[in-house]
């Protein structure tokens, strides 16, 4: 089976200031290099309530790869986030999958 999987990224730290590109170019070569593409979602803003009921609104881009859905994939995903998490200075980095059919 093969899966979708998304990753979205912040544009900003939470201090507000401009996370620097060089961050991105080593993500997009790393998820390049272990799934053999990649496709970079443009940027957009995203929005959620805080656990006291603000809300918070981040622009953010990120990056799409198909990939097998096997043991050694998820378990790639869930180290790769905390990877991510770290390197782009995040208490959470968001990362889904779902199935896919390719035509």
């Amino acid at each position: 089976m093969k899966i979708s999987i998304r990753i979205i990224l912040p544009l900003l730290y939470n201090d507000k200031t401009r996370i620097e590109r060089s961050l991105f170019i080593k993500t997009k070569e790393e998820l390049h290099d272990t799934f053999g593409g990649k496709t970079e979602l443009v940027p957009t803003t995203g929005s959620w309530k805080d656990e006291k009921g603000r809300l918070n609104e981040e622009p953010s881009a990120g990056f799409e790869v198909i990939a097998d859905k096997t043991n050694e994939t998820i378990k790639f995903l869930k180290n790769y986030k905390k990877k991510l998490k770290t390197r782009f200075k995040q208490d959470d980095i968001m990362i889904t999958y779902y199935p896919v059919n390719v035509i």
